[in-house]
């Protein structure tokens, strides 16, 4: 996504009460996604990484049908995401992305 300079002038975007999401149609197969945490929210790049971890586990654990769209997908986390389980935070994940359609 860093190549694409005009990617959240021109992208859908879409907020819950865990993540934003910016997406745009891509021309490539599967799905492309960047996982964002802002430093107001973690001030310490450990904790950052490790929130970016914890989401990047569950997107693998995505089923086919859902890594095979072609999207670019920009994920911001918010405030109330740093506590999530795994299991519950995967269950928002693929919730969210089967309600994204471009």
């Amino acid at each position: 996504l860093r190549s694409k300079k005009d990617f959240f002038k021109t992208c859908k975007k879409k907020h819950s009460q865990f993540f934003s999401f910016f997406y745009k149609k891509n021309n490539q197969e599967g799905l492309k996604v960047s996982v964002i945490v802002p430093k107001k929210l973690l001030n310490l790049a450990t904790k950052r990484i490790e929130v970016k971890r914890k989401v990047n586990n569950c997107l693998g654990k995505l089923s086919l049908e859902q890594k095979n769209k072609n999207i670019d997908l920009a994920l911001v986390v918010n405030k109330k995401m740093i506590d999530l389980e795994q299991n519950r935070l995967l269950k928002i994940i693929e919730s969210s992305l089967i309600e994204i359609t471009v």
